[in-house]
């Protein structure tokens, strides 16, 4: 399996786990076959950069302008109770290309089949949302369940410790989504 390991951006690290090939009963087994490698159960600890937020939100405020078209408003207008779906919006695109970004750093392939590929955050983002301030909150943390496969040539060595760390992490944060 892919050894569990960190690496660095903006000073935080980002942690990627093998959790194992999937079950027989997972409803991705049978991609085992079909992409010729074995599927397995990854978590990952990431960051979405506060600035990277900033500048899509900004985006999606200049695209959702274009349509608005709010009752009460000027045309283009967008009101401030839309204001904060826009962060939403913006988050959740930041979260995902985090997520891509870290799994291609890690010699990661994703599974683009429908759910089987999907990434689960283990936050819930519309609450990341709400608490979300380019003043007080510069970055999100995050952590996140996904399927994927792995090229066993980019295999990452790392220390025993920072293993035993990454597998600590990531036993917790599976715990808390149970509960």
């Amino acid at each position: 399996p892919l050894v569990a390991g960190g690496a660095e951006k903006a000073g935080y690290t980002i942690r990627l786990k093998d959790l194992g090939p999937v079950d027989e009963k997972d409803d991705a087994y049978y991609l085992n076959e079909e992409l010729g490698r074995t599927v397995h159960n990854f978590w990952m600890s990431a960051i979405a950069d506060g600035n990277e937020i900033e500048k899509t939100r900004t985006t999606v405020l200049k695209q959702s302008a274009k349509n608005a078209n709010f009752p009460g408003f000027r045309k283009g207008q967008i009101p401030p109770y839309a204001q904060p779906k826009m962060t939403n919006f913006a988050l959740q695109e930041v979260l995902v290309t985090s997520c891509q970004e870290a799994i291609t750093r890690f010699g990661v392939n994703e599974i683009n089949e429908g759910q089987l590929g999907a990434v689960t955050f283990n936050e819930n983002v519309d609450e990341l949302s709400k608490k979300y301030n380019i003043k007080s909150f510069l970055s999100a943390p995050f952590t996140a369940n996904f399927r994927a496969t792995f090229d066993p040539e980019a295999v990452r060595e790392n220390s025993e410790a920072e293993e035993e760390e990454v597998a600590e992490e990531a036993e917790a944060t599976n715990n808390d989504a149970e509960t």
